[in-house]
């Protein structure tokens, strides 16, 4: 199989105080180094969904998300590529605020952005507005997140960095849609931990379950699973011991981490190393998904 341009792998290793006579090796791919808009799991996520879009012919690429969505900050980077088709970007909030440096960063590259109440885009989300799209001609439409099956697709690329002689490879999960893509590329046999940083223990589980088993695959998985006790009380939601953590990391590594995916992830990491709870000679890896592009403002 011919693949897709894959930006280079970064990889660095991790060590935090705390962790002295663990016999834990952690090693970070760094998929946020690459570029700090478009890098990350998002440019994965794109990948196959621009292939569809300009296969077909479509006179619009429509998606969605919030006024500080890392996924509309990596949309608009598409422009520059793509200058000849319509991107329209719907965004969630109320636009009498001060404008996100993400809803200017889409508007200064071309993206129309249409600003929809909350209630309005829960329905757009949901699909309860089947006919608001035709207002884009025929729109190819990207869910929030990117989280579709090319989106999917996208994301099992990822897989090719981390074939390696890993034990156990860890994420963040929000949608699913990036786990679910590395459980099916992986040509390895690692453990596949996703740390989840929003609540929902039931509905996180059956959306990964639909995702992985809507491709069709028929390989042989890898054990997966996904750790519920450290969201810190929900999605972009934080604690003075999470933030604490993560201006620990700031000062003690040389990896950037935020506390709504990354930081998440890695206090769950440090946690099971100080707590013994991962055996002395296991080597691990963890994904930096990105989600940096905040700090840039």
């Amino acid at each position: 199989m011919n693949l897709p341009y894959l930006p280079p792998a970064r990889i660095e290793l991790l060590y935090l105080p705390g962790w002295e006579n663990s016999g834990v090796i952690v090693e970070v791919l760094r998929l946020d180094a690459w570029d700090v808009f478009r890098g990350g799991n998002k440019y994965f996520k794109l990948l196959y969904n621009v292939e569809q879009f300009l296969a077909n012919e479509y006179d619009s690429m429509v998606t969605f998300g919030g006024a500080y969505s890392n996924h509309l900050a990596a949309f608009a980077s598409l422009k520059s590529e793509i200058a000849n088709k319509r991107l329209v970007a719907v965004v969630r909030g109320d636009e009498q605020r001060e404008e996100s440096s993400t809803i200017i960063r889409l508007r200064n590259s071309g993206v129309e952005v249409l600003t929809l109440d909350r209630t309005m885009y829960r329905q757009l989300r949901d699909g309860l507005l089947p006919d608001f799209f035709n207002q884009f001609g025929r729109a190819y439409v990207v869910p929030e997140g990117g989280s579709n099956r090319e989106g999917v697709k996208g994301c099992s690329l990822i897989a090719e960095y981390c074939n390696e002689d890993y034990n156990e490879i860890m994420l963040p999960i929000a949608t699913g849609s990036t786990m679910a893509g590395i459980v099916l590329g992986i040509k390895s046999n690692p453990i596949v931990t996703g740390v989840a940083v929003l609540k929902g223990e039931a509905y996180l589980e059956d959306q990964l379950r639909k995702m992985i088993f809507s491709q069709d695959e028929k390989k042989r998985l890898p054990e997966y699973r996904i750790l519920h006790d450290f969201h810190f009380g929900g999605y972009a939601k934080t604690t003075n011991e999470l933030d604490a953590f993560v201006s620990m990391m700031r000062i003690k590594s040389s990896v950037p981490v935020e506390p709504i995916y990354t930081g998440k992830m890695f206090y769950a990491l440090h946690q099971r190393i100080i707590n013994g709870e991962i055996p002395p000679g296991s080597r691990v890896l963890m994904i930096h998904t990105g989600g940096m592009q905040y700090l840039q403002s």
